[in-house]
């Protein structure tokens, strides 16, 4: 059955523009690696998905993944959260905290430039009434009954990452622009609503 959009918030359209339309955002804090020599992965010919830790903010992301396209626009993508936490473009990760020698960190670090940080926060959420304000109202972390389901990979190269939220059923398809500025994004929903108000935060 499909979800009436009138049930569904949608909080925060910010676009994921590697160009920001209203001035430059405050420069993220970008995750570094041990000093050790770069050991680079590029996306030759199709999407690349290297699971991985994720260092966002002093902290590792266990349940994520970087994202890497052949047109140069890459992402970082939170599994327990749904949340994208970077975008960048140009060169894609730097993984020899993963594979060098005995490595140690276990992270995947984004290792191109023009890098765009988001807030990290959980794609969706639950309130009991309208929400108040944001940010301060939005959790920091998932809903009990938010669970991460997997991805697929499209034909087109397309990541489309699956979730579902009691039972409301996510497909969100993650997809580099044409123009090679930002990210397209696409969510499916299914199922049913919670009695609860259901909100979305994009970016």
């Amino acid at each position: 059955m499909n979800v009436p959009l009138r049930r569904v918030g949608l909080s925060m359209l910010a676009g994921a523009l590697l160009s920001p339309l209203h001035g430059d955002p405050p420069a993220p804090t970008r995750p570094t690696a041990r000093k050790t020599e770069p050991l680079l992965i590029s996306p030759a010919d199709r999407t690349l998905v290297q699971r991985g830790f994720v260092p966002f903010r002093g902290l590792k992301r266990c349940y994520a993944c970087v994202v890497g396209s052949p047109s140069g626009v890459h992402f970082a993508y939170d599994g327990e959260t749904g949340a994208v936490l970077y975008l960048w473009r140009g060169a894609f990760a730097d993984v020899a905290e993963m594979w060098a020698g005995r490595a140690f960190n276990q992270t995947a670090v984004p290792a191109g430039e023009d890098l765009v940080e988001f807030s990290g926060r959980p794609l969706l959420a639950l309130f009991p009434d309208r929400l108040l304000e944001y940010p301060s109202a939005w959790p920091e972390h998932p809903d009990p009954l938010y669970s991460s389901l997997g991805y697929e990979i499209e034909a087109d190269g397309s990541v489309v990452f699956l979730a579902s939220l009691s039972e409301l059923h996510l497909r969100d398809r993650i997809v580099a622009r044409a123009d090679k500025r930002g990210l397209s994004r696409t969510l499916e929903f299914s199922g049913k609503l919670s009695l609860w108000e259901n909100w979305v935060l994009l970016a």
